[in-house]
């Protein structure tokens, strides 16, 4: 049996942290999951908490699942499941549709994961109905970055709510259609743009917590020095060893990483992004019968033409 988290259920869960799977690499490698104080919190701030099913098994608490969302938005992230044997267990089905009524009672319109390629949580995912729908390189700096160099052509600016239609533009000539129909524009708009010759040629979307920083760039083809600017940028944070810095490079951005593995980035994983659809219930609504708009035409009646016989009509001839 399965059921959304109680505050009576957080005892039982404590166990089976340890053993779990984490299907959203940006925030694992750029926070402390804490899923279980997650889930007690989501109890009051169910807008800003992840959600938590929970697998009832005789009844004994076997494993549970995460799904994070923010209502309003049309993307939902399966964000935990453990303990990680529920991969080859039908038991882990259960938790996957009930993580995916959730997303459906929050009006999602998807649920999003992403696993390292050619392993045993990918190969899940895709027997639960999971697409992929992109792939990812995640790519590691080290730290602390050199101090950049002072000549260094085109312009680096913050990124500021103005600077929101020209940046969209941008991403939505660089990101494939289907990318941008599940993903959309990245939110909150964080990070820096790149001017070259006066152009904007590039941006970066950032997301950071304690762990970490992740970096998300969108360059088109024809910048001449983005891997030179992002060095720079990265070089000019007071960050520490503690707090590594990961870029992440999809698939249509590839050109990137060969770039990056000459400023001294190291690959960190090879990840593939998966999306599975969400039907919605909607209320059906009762027929009602539309009231005439016209009332229907009365029959017409049968008229008789006279016959004209030599000069006289039958009508007439009969009557005389």
């Amino acid at each position: 049996m399965v059921h959304t988290f109680e505050i009576r259920d957080a005892m039982s869960l404590r166990t089976l942290i340890g053993r779990g799977v984490c299907f959203d690499s940006r925030t694992s490698l750029t926070e402390d999951l804490h899923p279980l104080r997650r889930a007690v919190l989501a109890q009051w701030i169910s807008e800003l908490y992840p959600e938590t099913v929970v697998l009832d098994h005789n009844g004994r608490t076997s494993g549970f699942a995460q799904l994070a969302h923010r209502r309003g938005e049309p993307s939902s992230q399966l964000r935990f499941l453990t303990p990680k044997e529920l991969l080859q267990d039908p038991q882990g089905t259960g938790l996957i549709e009930a993580a995916l009524h959730v997303a459906g009672r929050r009006q999602a319109q998807h649920v999003l994961a992403d696993a390292e390629e050619n392993t045993e949580e990918c190969a899940f995912l895709r027997r639960e109905g999971f697409s992929v729908y992109a792939r990812q390189e995640i790519w590691r700096s080290p730290a602390p970055f050199p101090r950049p160099s002072a000549d260094l052509p085109g312009e680096l600016r913050p990124l500021l709510p103005s600077d929101a239609p020209g940046v969209h533009a941008l991403y939505c000539s660089l990101v494939p259609a289907l990318v941008n129909q599940v993903e959309g524009f990245p939110r909150p708009f964080r990070g820096c743009k790149f001017f070259e010759e006066g152009k904007l040629v590039g941006f970066f979307h950032l997301r950071g917590g304690p762990r970490g920083l992740w970096m998300e760039p969108f360059f088109h083809p024809a910048a001449r020095h983005a891997a030179r600017w992002i060095a720079a940028w990265l070089g000019s944070l007071h960050r520490t060893a503690q707090e590594p810095i990961y870029v992440c490079v999809r698939s249509y951005q590839d050109w990137l990483g060969s770039i990056l593995r000459d400023f001294g980035f190291s690959m960190f994983s090879r990840r593939a992004v998966l999306v599975r659809r969400v039907v919605v219930p909607l209320p059906v609504l009762e027929g009602a019968p539309l009231p005439a708009v016209e009332k229907p035409a009365a029959q017409a009646s049968t008229f008789r033409a006279p016959v004209r016989h030599n000069g006289y009509d039958s009508a007439t001839a009969n009557h005389r």
